[in-house]
């Protein structure tokens, strides 16, 4: 077990994360349910540690979708097994009754950033990480979250890589209030009945709004980004030619900072991250895409950004 990790049993992991009375069973290579005091509210996490894990690693939030919660973004995911094979830390923040307020879908739950902000800081006062790499991803509700963390989270995050996420249209300007370039990865589908690819009506219980199309939304980002206009455009290998889905690949490069902005557009695919192994009703979610795997392809775009040191014009 490494000095690093010995001293994370020891230092004020119940202090500084738990706001329950005793403190949070911790051991190398496990995961852990926690509580944070924020906004005047306890808010529920699930943190997971890798055995190996060195001084100044990256972390990654990974946000759920409207009625989930942290374990089944593990299931989802698969973030937990990646953290372990990489050496990076991963948190998955709870919404208030399961609901992140996301601005796309006109819900009145969550919408609080300051909650993964403190989630942040809670993680860096037990263990050694990177300022300069620390990222959030998220699926549906919880991606369109993910983009708000890089629009109004203090500069905090690197990039983000939303999942069936969409922002409305009337939503868009608060690209403008991004304090820093942030790196940006979209995965959307194009046979997406919940969040339509190409804007309209959102499909969901309760909600009585519409979104912007996706590549209004990345190309919006890549402009406050000073990214170039004109961006690559390259169609990914149909390695999974049952799944009825193919990938595409739209790329806005030469941003301020290093930033860049991906849209990954899955053709024929739903509202579903790629590649996860978690069954879920066609009928209502659509199709998964397996000619890619999103958590990996997340990561290596997490990797190639760290955050960019000056904040945007």
């Amino acid at each position: 077990m490494s000095a690093l990790v010995r001293s994370l049993a020891a230092c004020a992991l119940a202090a500084t994360l738990a706001a329950a009375a005793e403190p949070l069973p911790f051991t190398a290579g496990s995961t852990v349910a926690g509580r944070l005091a924020s906004g005047g509210q306890e808010r529920t996490f699930r943190l997971h540690v890798p055995r190996d894990l060195r001084a100044g690693a990256a972390v990654v939030l990974v946000l759920h979708g409207t009625g989930g919660d942290a374990a089944s973004m593990v299931s989802v995911t698969g973030f937990d097994a990646l953290a372990d094979q990489v050496g990076f830390v991963v948190a998955y923040p709870e919404a208030l009754g399961g609901n992140w307020l996301d601005l796309a879908h006109g819900g009145a739950a969550d919408r609080n950033t300051d909650f993964a902000v403190d989630l942040v800081d809670a993680i860096a006062a037990t263990v050694s990480i990177d300022q300069r790499r620390i990222y959030a991803t998220g699926l549906s509700a919880g991606g369109t979250m993910s983009l708000l963390l890089a629009c109004d989270a203090r500069g905090r995050f690197a990039a983000v890589a939303p999942v069936a996420g969409a922002l409305s249209p009337g939503t868009l300007g608060l690209i403008d209030g991004m304090r820093r370039p942030t790196s940006v990865l979209m995965i959307n589908g194009t046979a997406d009945a919940i969040v339509p690819y190409w804007g309209g009506a959102l499909n969901w219980t309760g909600a009585n709004t519409t979104v912007a199309p996706a590549p209004t939304t990345a190309w919006t980002i890549a402009g406050r980004d000073g990214c170039g206009f004109f961006p690559a455009w390259s169609e990914l290998p149909d390695t999974a030619w049952w799944d009825s889905c193919r990938a595409q690949r739209t790329r806005w490069t030469g941003g301020l900072g290093g930033s860049e902005v991906e849209l990954w557009t899955i053709v024929g695919g739903g509202h579903t991250w790629p590649g996860s192994r978690i069954w879920l009703p066609w009928f209502v979610f659509g199709g998964t895409c397996y000619d890619i795997d999103g958590t990996a392809e997340i990561w290596s775009f997490f990797q190639r950004h760290p955050r960019a040191g000056s904040p945007a014009g």
